[in-house]
């Protein structure tokens, strides 16, 4: 009859994955949720999902918004529309990406983001210049970009001192 035990010299296999209350591992850090099946160990309580994070549901917006006002201008130069639509689809993107790896990788990609940012700022300034987005339009825009700008900064240097956003 086995209870469980494997034989003499033979060592059990367990599941690395699942703890058992007799291992001693020491206290968990603070701020870590333990004990879920799929990528909650060791997952940041703060970090559940990119769709969490108020910067990105901001870049998320500002997304949508581009796509709508570009699709007004499409045949008139496709080629400001394609880079607008690209920046910010990146912005979003990249935010999401930067919630995967590590520390140094997330910096990189949130650089990129602060990059794509930039030149959707560029190319909504050149899109009103060149007449193909009003006053209005231009604003909504602005204002979303610089939501996500200010959101974004604390997340580039977590060092500066501003509280780094949470999820809201």
């Amino acid at each position: 009859m086995d209870h469980g035990r494997a034989p003499v010299g033979v060592r059990r296999q367990t599941n690395p994955n699942l703890r058992r209350d007799t291992q001693a591992r020491g206290a968990p850090r603070p701020g870590w949720r333990e004990g879920l099946r799929f990528g909650g160990k060791g997952v940041p309580v703060a970090a559940r999902s990119h769709r969490d994070l108020h910067v990105w549901q901001r870049a998320d917006d500002l997304a949508q918004l581009v796509y709508r006002l570009t699709w007004k201008f499409m045949q008139a130069d496709p080629g400001l529309v394609q880079r607008m639509r690209a920046s910010a689809i990146s912005v979003a993107a990249g935010i999401a990406a930067s919630q995967r790896g590590g520390r140094a990788q997330a910096r990189r990609t949130l650089q990129a983001v602060s990059i794509a940012l930039a030149e959707l700022g560029y190319c909504m300034h050149f899109a009103r210049r060149s007449g193909f987005i009003g006053d209005l339009d231009l604003r909504k825009m602005t204002s979303l970009e610089e939501d996500v700008s200010h959101h974004l900064e604390p997340l580039l240097n977590p060092d500066s001192g501003q509280r780094r956003p949470g999820l809201t």
